[in-house]
């Protein structure tokens, strides 16, 4: 489980660019988004369950990875990689 949400984190990571927009994200730089993705990692690695509530979250619809991938034209790989997600969640409840 571990592994497999790490792998979608740094597949978000990737598509996040210099230029990106996250005009309608919480975040006010893209360097921010990626740090916040980091943690997210680092909490996974050393075991902490509760991240999933918040990476929960980042992957709702209308919330910051959608917006990110709607925004700058990525939003049909990016619905690939919220059902993996999902699944992922769902086997973990």
């Amino acid at each position: 489980m571990d592994g497999e949400i790490i792998h979608l984190l740094k597949e978000i990571k990737q598509r996040i660019k210099d230029d990106s927009d996250i005009f309608r994200t919480n975040y006010n730089t893209v360097d921010d988004i990626r740090k916040h993705i980091d943690d997210c990692i680092l909490r996974i690695q050393n075991g902490d369950k509760d991240v999933l509530t918040d990476i929960n979250i980042d992957f709702a619809p209308t919330s910051t990875f959608q917006e990110l991938s709607i925004q700058n034209g990525w939003s049909d790989d990016y619905m690939i990689l919220a059902n993996k997600f999902d699944g992922i969640y769902k086997r973990q409840r």
